[in-house]
């Protein structure tokens, strides 16, 4: 017995070891399993407040649809009342005058008694009031009245131009501008505002348009359409390549300014287009002839 003791109590102390570490194993399983309570308190933190975060997210994409979809309408709107816009600015300088003065009862009798000569095919002007008429040019010496103003009758349409238009018409038959009257200046005002956006290309035509003036002045525009005309005739040049500067009575090839015509109807050309000098002189002084009544 005394022999086999030791044995025994190495048995037993050999299970004692064991059962000590299966214990020592299942505690550290517990440790790794189960997180400690702070770290799940700042997950709960955690995940509160991405959630919050994500909601603001949410918030602030809602906002900006919002917006895009108020500026896509603003859009709309602006294009839709831009001639409403007009149209009111127009009425209120009409009434900056006072209502019903005398120029409106003019402009009243005047609209009436052309409703009246609507029948007449040519629609010559006899006479009118210069503040009221816008002259439109860019036609052949000589055009027909009435194809002068079936292009500005098309013009006008296709431009939706013709509010408060009272007349189309020419001055002469043949013609080599058109005359387009209006009820009132302001309504002039805003046909000449309108116009900065209107194709003025019609029927192979480039339009332009200037207030009926004074003979003076015409005798300026006359002598610089002369020059135009004659460059194309002569140097046998393309309309799109002769361009007239109207404001400052200059005469452009491609871009080159080639003549001047002052204020008091002096010609003065290029040293490149003198072969043109003669028949410009001849064509201006036989307007002046024609126009000598006046």
């Amino acid at each position: 017995m005394t022999v086999g003791s030791p044995s025994v109590l190495r048995d037993g102390n050999g299970m004692d070891d064991i059962t000590s570490s299966s214990k020592g194993d299942t505690g550290m399983m517990m440790m790794i399993e189960e997180a400690p309570a702070w770290f799940k308190m700042y997950e709960t933190r955690m995940k509160s407040h991405l959630d919050q975060i994500s909601g603001q997210i949410a918030d602030v994409v809602d906002m900006v649809n919002e917006a895009k979809h108020q500026a896509e309408a603003a859009m709309e709107m602006t294009q839709d009342n831009f001639e409403r816009i007009q149209a009111i600015e127009n009425d209120l300088e009409e009434m900056k005058a006072g209502l019903w003065t005398s120029a409106e009862i003019e402009s009243e009798i005047r609209k009436f008694v052309g409703s009246i000569k609507n029948d007449d095919p040519t629609k010559i002007f006899q006479q009118g009031d210069r503040q009221l008429q816008v002259v439109a040019g860019g036609f052949d010496e000589d055009t027909d009245a009435e194809q002068i103003i079936a292009t500005l009758d098309k013009f006008l349409n296709e431009g939706n131009l013709r509010s408060k238009v009272v007349h189309v018409g020419t001055f002469t038959d043949p013609a080599q501008v058109g005359v387009i009257e209006f009820e009132t200046e302001s309504a002039k005002l805003g046909f000449y505002r309108k116009l900065r956006n209107a194709n003025t290309i019609v029927n192979d035509v480039e339009l332009w348009f200037n207030n009926n003036r004074t003979f003076e002045e015409r005798k300026r525009d006359k002598a610089l359409g002369i020059i135009k005309y004659n460059l194309i005739e002569i140097k046998k040049l393309s309309k799109m390549s002769v361009r007239i500067d109207w404001k400052n009575g200059f005469v452009k090839i491609r871009g080159k300014k080639v003549a001047t015509v002052t204020d008091e109807a002096e010609i003065s050309l290029d040293h490149d287009i003198l072969d043109v000098k003669d028949a410009v002189d001849e064509g201006f002084k036989a307007w002046l002839v024609k126009k000598g009544a006046e």
